[in-house]
This record gives C-alpha cells, sequence and structure tokens, in this order.
C-alpha cells in the first residue's frame, strides 16, 4: 500500500479533508474579507507563490479542541524548498487593550485548528506569522493617556515579572514577534486598512 505522505497534497487533501474546510489558492492573490461589523474588512494578500491553499475554517467546529475562536485568514503555503508555512489574518475595526488580548487568543486557537488540518495530511509547518489587518490601533494613545503606562520603559519590561507580563500583555502590540501557543517569537505584522476597512499586503516567505 502506498503510503499517504508519498501521495501528491492535493490527493491527500482532498481524501482526507472534507472539502468545505480548504480551497487551492488560484495564482498569486486571495482575498481575505470580514463581513461582520466589528472588523469588516477587504485585505488583499500578494502571496509568493501559487502553491498555496486557503483554510476555510472558520465555523467549522472541531470536537477535540475547546477553543472554537478562528481568524478571518488562514493561508498555507508551500515553499519553494518544499517545506510549508502557515500565515494567519485577523481583521479589526478598533484594536485596543482588551481586544488585542483576544485577538491573540483567536491567534492561538487558529494555529491550533491549522495544525491539525495540516498534521492531519502529513504537512509540518515549519514557520508561523501573524497578522492584524485594523482601521483604529488605539493601544498607544491608551497607554500615552495613563501616567503609569507612559513611564514604562522597554527597560522595565524586560525586567516584567510572569505576572506583570500578564497584567501588562498589551505592551507586545509594538512587538514585530510574540510569544504565543508554544513559540517564543511567531513573526506579526500590522496592516493598515482605510476608513473603508480596505488594505492590501505583500506576503512574503519568513
Amino acid at each position: 500500500m502506498k503510503k499517504m505522505i508519498d501521495k501528491p497534497v492535493a490527493e491527500r487533501m482532498a481524501f482526507w479533508i472534507p472539502a468545505d474546510h480548504y480551497q487551492p489558492v488560484q495564482g498569486q492573490q486571495v482575498l481575505v474579507d470580514e463581513k461582520k461589523d466589528d472588523g469588516l474588512a477587504n485585505v488583499s494578500c500578494t502571496l509568493p507563490s501559487s502553491h498555496a491553499y486557503e483554510l476555510t475554517l472558520e465555523g467549522k467546529h472541531v470536537a477535540h479542541l475547546n477553543s472554537q475562536r478562528c481568524t478571518d485568514g488562514i493561508l498555507l503555503l508551500e515553499h519553494p524548498s518544499g517545506s510549508w508555512e502557515l500565515h494567519i489574518i485577523e481583521c479589526k475595526r478598533t484594536v485596543n487593550r482588551n481586544k488585542w488580548r483576544k485577538t491573540k487568543l483567536q491567534f492561538e486557537a487558529s494555529i491550533q485548528r491549522a495544525m491539525a488540518v495540516a498534521t492531519g495530511v502529513g504537512i509540518f509547518p515549519a514557520k508561523i506569522k501573524l497578522y492584524t489587518a485594523v482601521r483604529n490601533e488605539e493601544i498607544r494613545d491608551e497607554i500615552m493617556a495613563s501616567p503609569v503606562l507612559s513611564k514604562i520603559t522597554p527597560a522595565d519590561r524586560d525586567a516584567f515579572t510572569p505576572e506583570e507580563l500578564e497584567k501588562y500583555h498589551f505592551f507586545d502590540w509594538f512587538d514585530p514577534t510574540l510569544e504565543l501557543w508554544v513559540n517564543d517569537n511567531i513573526p506579526h505584522e500590522i496592516i493598515p486598512l482605510d476608513d473603508q476597512g480596505v488594505g492590501n499586503v505583500q506576503i512574503q516567505f519568513i
């Protein structure tokens, strides 16, 4: 019997994964959209390769996971070397301290869901990148408006205790990487949206 891993990816996906959970990318353009008012957006993504799948997992129940949260876009990209990457996009009208905490939980849950699909067909993404597409970023103003928060320096953050890291979790909005899931340094990129919720991003291999 031929091993699953020896079969083409398209064949593995078609056999093991429900058809409404993914779609092959046609060309190198993908539109990630959010139709709910809180994140109403259209993000045009230009990919570095057409060897990619869009995982359509929002609203799909995963019985073995407690969290059913999901981001607006999950892209599975094949690198020319044959390795795979996950690129995960969440759209928000506004990001403040509380919404940023919820967004990070969405990122973690989406990584888990995407990994469940990918590893189920013998794909083991080596790298992950996260994107937040946002119209209104309020975290900076919230910090500057606080006499306490506005005095916290990068050196102070480096000395944070675990309790302080949790309390002041929102400072990582300004960092190029996030500590999420089982990784200490997942790249994170902010995609600015215009007043109509339209934006674009040139996705590169990590």
